[in-house]
C-alpha cells in the first residue's frame, strides 16, 4: 500500500492510501496510522487504529443469471416460434435444462446457444409451468419458473363450436318463389328438411292459384 499526498484548503497536508491487494490476501487487517507534526516548537504525534477488510474478487461476469423471462404462446400441431434462451454471468459455457415442456416441444443447443423448438401435440392445450435451469462451467446453477400457454388447433376450435348445434330452417316464400332462412336452434336433419322444403315450394304456386280462383 502506498501513501499519496493530497493538499486540501482546510489542512496543510493530507495523505491517503492507494493500491490493489495481492491475490490470496483475503482477511481482516489492523492498520495503525500515525500523524506527526513538526515545527519550531518541536514535534508531536497522534495515532489512530483502523480495520481493513480484504474480500474475494467477484466472479468474472458477475452473478450467474437467466436472461429469458418470457415464453411465447404455442398452438397444437403448429411449429413453435423459435425461442433462444439466454444467460449471463458466471463462467461460460452454459448448459440449460427444461422441465415441464408440453409434449412435442424440446430443448436443444450446445455451449452458449440454446433454444426451444418443435410442435405442441394435440391434447396439450392449457397452461404449462416450465422450469429453466442453467449451469455454468464452474458448476453453479440458477433456475427460473415461466408460464407457457398452449391453445387448441384451429380445426378443433371450429369443431367444438359447431358440435351439438343443429340448424332449423324457416321457409319464406312468395308466389312462385321460395327462400331458405337458417336461424340457429334444434331442428330436423338437413336431408329431411330439404325434402320437405322442396315439396312445399312445388305446392306453393298451386295454393296461390286456388286462392285466387
Amino acid at each position: 500500500m502506498l501513501l499519496e499526498k493530497c493538499f486540501c484548503p482546510r489542512a496543510r497536508l493530507r495523505r491517503r492510501s492507494a493500491g490493489t491487494p495481492s491475490v490470496n490476501t483475503v482477511g481482516r487487517y489492523l492498520v495503525t496510522i500515525t500523524l506527526t507534526e513538526s515545527d519550531a516548537a518541536g514535534s508531536q504525534s497522534v495515532e489512530q487504529s483502523l480495520t481493513l477488510d480484504v474480500v474475494e474478487a467477484p466472479a468474472v461476469g458477475g452473478t450467474l443469471r437467466i436472461l429469458t423471462n418470457y415464453l411465447p404462446e404455442a398452438r397444437e400441431d403448429e411449429s413453435f416460434p423459435f425461442t433462444r434462451l439466454g444467460a449471463a454471468g458466471g463462467e461460460a459455457p452454459y448448459a440449460f435444462e427444461a422441465i415441464g415442456l408440453p409434449d412435442g416441444l424440446s430443448l436443444g443447443g450446445t455451449d452458449t446457444n440454446w433454444w426451444i423448438s418443435g410442435s405442441a401435440e394435440a391434447g396439450t392445450s392449457g397452461e404449462h409451468v416450465v422450469i429453466l435451469t442453467v449451469t455454468d462451467a464452474a458448476g453453479d446453477s440458477e433456475s427460473v419458473s415461466l408460464t407457457m400457454m398452449v391453445s387448441e388447433a384451429e380445426d378443433d376450435v371450429l369443431g367444438s363450436t359447431l358440435t351439438g348445434t343443429m340448424l332449423s330452417p324457416n321457409l319464406v316464400g312468395t308466389s312462385g318463389a321460395c327462400a331458405l332462412g337458417m336461424p340457429s336452434g334444434n331442428g330436423w336433419l338437413m336431408v329431411g328438411t330439404l325434402v320437405v322444403m322442396a315439396s312445399a315450394c312445388r305446392r306453393w304456386p298451386s295454393r296461390q292459384r286456388n286462392t285466387h280462383e
